[in-house]
């Protein structure tokens, strides 16, 4: 379950950090005053909005695993016979 808390993360950071250094088309956007290059400044990973957004997201993905894992051991009891060896078994 660790490895579903990580990627969701995962992608999340990734769709941060793809935002940045983003090129605009001068000629869309007209009425910005340009200095330097065409280049918008993005969020960062660690700015407090961003660091927020992450840990709700966590949370969120904590609460929705909850379920999840009960669901899931309530199969348990049938770990034996999903590991049982059918030929060695018939033989017996």
């Amino acid at each position: 379950m660790e490895d579903i808390r990580t990627t969701i993360i995962n992608i999340y950071d990734e769709a941060i950090q793809s935002a940045q250094a983003i090129n605009i088309e001068r000629n869309v956007v007209d009425k910005i005053f340009w200095k330097g290059n065409s280049l918008l400044e993005s969020v960062g990973l660690l700015e407090p909005e961003i660091c927020k957004t992450r840990k709700d997201i966590e949370a969120l993905v904590n609460a929705s695993l909850r379920p999840l894992l009960a669901y899931a051991r309530e199969y348990d009891q049938f770990i034996e016979f999903h590991t049982l060896k059918i030929e060695g078994s018939v033989h017996q």
